[in-house]
């Protein structure tokens, strides 16, 4: 497990078709690029489907909104819409936002021989989880080291958390890529991670992936995208997450 000065950022996964690059056709499995009228709080915000909701385990939901400015941007990368953004203003310790997704996610993640891809645009200090709800999971975690942001992959199969480190990023508002694929094989599955690759260059070179889990099998129904923050210095309590996307064919 990470250290008290973690932050945690929860979600859970689904599928479809989209361009995770201009030109590059995936099949898309979960589209959340936050193309939503913004309100007060990412649960009044009109146009999700299915929409945001408090947590049942409670949380201010005013601490997650609605960014100005846009989309986050990266080369190469189709973005529009705006960008969930998380700046804590209530001085709680925890908070927590989350979403039903349709059954395709699920279906992805339980069937043997099917690779899957996951993506997200972030700025400073955020992570996530992509869960069931009952132990299995997929999570990306940061924590600071250093005065630097550290992304770690962890995975859990209804025991003990693996994790690898990622890389590290300075907080200077620079926006980075994280990208994960499953390979959802018999037996243990093979995860891997990295950050910030070029996209000109086509699919990541995973076999020189900087983080690499093949100890757990996390074949699970994924039905919960969930969204969590708490457990750190409330200075450093920000951060800014966009374009989720979750596929099964890079190119």
């Amino acid at each position: 497990m990470l250290n008290a000065s973690k932050i945690v950022l929860v979600l859970t996964v689904v599928a479809a078709v989209i361009a995770l690059t201009n030109d590059a056709r995936a099949v898309l499995l979960y589209d959340e690029s936050v193309p939503y009228t913004a309100g007060p709080d990412l649960t009044d915000l009109t146009g999700g489907n299915p929409p945001w909701s408090t947590d049942g385990a409670g949380g201010m939901t005013d601490d997650w909104n609605m960014g100005t400015g846009g989309s986050l941007a990266y080369p190469l990368l189709s973005s529009s819409g705006n960008l969930i953004n998380y700046d804590q203003i209530d001085g709680a310790s925890r908070t927590s936002v989350r979403r039903a997704l349709p059954a395709a996610v699920g279906n992805a993640f339980s069937t043997e021989g099917q690779t899957i891809y996951m993506s997200w645009l972030i700025r400073d200090s955020v992570g996530m989880f992509f869960h069931d709800g009952a132990g299995n999971n997929i999570n990306l975690s940061s924590d600071l080291q250093g005065g630097n942001v550290r992304y770690v992959l962890q995975i859990a199969d209804e025991g003990p958390e693996s994790e690898d480190t990622i890389g590290t990023v300075a907080p200077d508002g620079s926006t980075h890529l994280l990208i994960f694929r499953v390979l959802n094989q018999a037996g243990n599955d093979d995860i891997r991670a990295v950050l910030d690759p070029d996209l000109s260059l086509g699919e990541p070179d995973w076999s020189a992936a900087p983080s690499i889990i093949t100890n757990r099998d996390i074949t699970s129904n994924f039905n919960t995208h969930q969204l969590v923050m708490g457990n750190i210095d409330p200075v450093t309590l920000r951060g800014d997450v966009d374009e989720f996307k979750i596929f099964t064919d890079f190119n």
